[in-house]
């Protein structure tokens, strides 16, 4: 036993905290590493055209899933592979459009290894990584954040400029073209047949696009 005061900690608890704050400070490391990597890799490789899915896409997904993560019960290794899949779930766009979900697998594969992430972790990445592929099937309860995160945008009030960046993108990336009434109509079809998977996500983001949904009827 060790003395603290009015306290008496055993040297074995100790060690576990000591391991505990040693770990998470690794994790922690690890996320800045990445995030300045997915920084320098949109920068460098990304196409201009990609107007949606881009660094500010990458950071909103990753904000929106440390918000539901913060509410959905997760541990310290939970949050940790759902900050990685965030930061690396559209890194395949930097190699190619279509498909690009199992490019960036490879990118996140790559880099984790580097790093010497173990293979629990990876497996786990690259899951939720894959489940962000239209239409999303999530099957377990990270994948469904991080599902859920990508398209945190339905939600939100500037919905209609998010979709206007997407139609620019496919113009050029995909070379289809809509006009107006094609394009909202899309929209509306694709919000209304939409369900968000975590309890809290239906909870705090299905009534803002419910209000996105009523703005496009309405249009």
């Amino acid at each position: 036993m060790k003395n603290f005061g009015n306290f008496k900690v055993s040297l074995d608890l100790l060690a576990i905290i000591t391991l505990f704050s040693k770990r998470k400070y690794i994790m922690e490391e690890l996320i800045e590493m990445a995030s300045a990597y997915i920084d320098r890799l949109f920068t460098d490789c990304l196409p201009k055209a990609m107007y949606f899915h881009n660094l500010e896409h990458t950071l909103r997904t990753l904000e929106a899933v440390r918000r539901i993560g913060n509410h959905s019960g997760l541990d310290d290794q939970e949050k940790y592979i759902l900050e990685l899949s965030a930061l690396f779930h559209d890194s395949g766009y930097t190699r190619k459009y279509i498909g690009h979900e199992e490019e960036s697998m490879r990118i996140a594969i790559d880099f984790l290894r580097k790093e010497n992430v173990g293979q629990e972790v990876i497996d786990a990445v690259c899951i939720c990584i894959l489940a962000t592929r239209f239409p999303q099937l999530p099957t377990e309860k990270l994948s469904m954040i991080l599902c859920d995160a990508d398209l945190y945008h339905f939600s939100l009030d500037d919905y209609l400029l998010f979709a206007e960046n997407l139609k620019r993108e496919w113009g050029v990336m995909l070379k289809v073209s809509y006009n107006k009434q094609q394009w909202d109509a899309l929209n509306l079809n694709l919000l209304c047949n939409h369900e968000y998977f975590s309890p809290y996500s239906r909870n705090k983001f299905q009534k803002g696009k419910e209000l996105n949904i009523d703005r496009l009827s309405a249009i």
